[in-house]
């Protein structure tokens, strides 16, 4: 059978759908109108290309860290349930995916953001509605059993895989970087999606530009889910990147609060003493009444490096001399056959619409288990940007970080000698 080759259309140049800096909306001074994102992805464009298969998807840059990020999505099976079982086989699944990938390409990071969605005329409406929480039509989801009446709450799960890229050269170059890593990840992303799915009816897809920015204007407002779905059904709601954001956000020194909701984020990582991953997801993403979302994010970046070399204790003969020890035999994870990049933590945010009902944030944490709330540590004090690196956006976090003025000169002075 003779195969033939699309071409583009004439209107699959790359797009820009930029961001300004500045206080957000009308009475800021940014451009009038403009809500951008705040904190750590206060200067990430967007931009829209179309892939291999000729499916529009969006690309965030950050020019900062010369990053890109594409965003694939995956929804579960109607009716099906979920126990740590199948988290279980779905965490070994993105491991497997994520590492193997890792290996071929240039991938810096990864993050799979979890969220429960209720499926409302063909849409996925992100806030699950306060009579279903409070009916419990939907706890067989996650209870790993099938449902006992068919016409149940058609509640899915749903997995948002961001892969981001580092650009080829240390320096960033605008625009003109952009259309090269929307070329070049619009070529492998047929390949790249087809391992990354939560269900058998097919690959993961990539999200558009105007869905990332729907995801992430609902992630700061969830109060207009429901309009977003029912604007998507009459054709769309237009919201552009620098509409994303929040109209205004304070982060506290325990929780963070985005328009009229309030969020808290905790963090685990991942410890040689047991893999508590899959517990907590299948226990975190059950619906609360009082919670109007909850969501997790797995965090994947490069293993951890080994530990400084300890001086050396012969009794002071080799005095300035260090001892470096051998690394333990193993493979070597910046081979090109190995992984370079490896699951190293979560992250697991709950979203409240008042103040007061901010205590039910902490009673999520408490339906865990004895040995998952010890490893589950609020993020106290950062909670603006644990919330943005929670959401799929692919934000890496340590890669815009300020480095305090006590380092720089020490930091320039290996630099200049080639050291790290």
């Amino acid at each position: 059978m003779a195969v033939t080759q699309k071409k583009r259309p004439a209107a699959a140049h790359l797009r820009v759908n930029g961001v300004a800096p500045g206080t957000a909306g009308p009475p800021g001074v940014t451009l009038v109108g403009s809500c951008k994102l705040p904190g750590l992805a206060g200067t990430s464009k967007l931009y829209e290309s179309y892939d291999a298969y000729l499916r529009p998807f969006a690309l965030l840059g950050f020019a900062a860290s010369n990053q890109y990020t594409v965003v694939l999505e995956s929804v579960s099976d109607e009716h099906r349930g979920v126990g740590p079982e199948q988290f279980d086989a779905w965490l070994g699944m993105w491991d497997q995916s994520i590492g193997a990938l890792s290996a071929k390409v240039e991938l810096g990071a990864a993050a799979v953001t979890l969220d429960a969605v209720v499926i409302d005329g063909g849409e996925a409406v992100e806030a699950i509605p306060r009579w279903a929480a409070e009916t419990g039509a939907f706890d067989w989801l996650f209870a790993g059993r099938e449902p006992e009446e068919t016409g149940r709450i058609p509640l899915r799960l749903r997995a948002r895989i961001a892969l981001t890229f580092s650009a080829p050269g240390g320096r960033a170059r605008g625009r003109g970087n952009a259309e090269e890593m929307a070329t070049e990840i619009g070529r492998r992303l047929p390949g790249l999606s087809a391992g990354l799915q939560l269900t058998e009816n097919g690959p993961a897809r990539p999200l558009n530009a105007e869905e990332l920015a729907e995801a992430v204007r609902v992630a700061y407002d969830p109060s207009i889910a429901g309009l977003l779905a029912q604007a998507r059904r009459e054709g769309g709601s237009g919201i552009r990147w620098e509409q994303a954001g929040p109209v205004d956000s304070s982060s506290e020194w325990d929780h963070y609060r985005h328009d009229g909701a309030y969020s808290v984020t905790w963090a685990m990582s991942r410890v040689s003493g047991g893999d508590f991953f899959p517990s907590v997801l299948s226990r975190w993403l059950i619906p609360d009444e009082e919670i109007i979302e909850k969501r997790a994010t797995l965090l994947y970046g490069p293993p951890a490096p080994e530990p400084a070399p300890e001086p050396d204790d012969d009794g002071g003969a080799g005095r300035g001399l260090r001892r470096v020890r051998r690394p333990a035999t193993g493979p070597n994870p910046w081979l090109s056959d190995e992984p370079r990049i490896t699951r190293y933590g979560i992250l697991a945010t709950a979203t409240v619409g008042s103040l007061e009902s901010l205590p039910a944030t902490r009673y999520v944490v408490d339906e865990l288990g004895p040995r998952e709330r010890v490893l589950l540590r609020r993020v106290y004090g950062s909670q603006a940007s644990a919330f943005v690196a929670a959401l799929p956006l692919g934000v890496v976090a340590p890669d815009r970080l300020t480095l305090p003025q006590v380092n720089r000169p020490a930091t320039a002075k290996r630099r200049r000698r080639g050291g790290s």
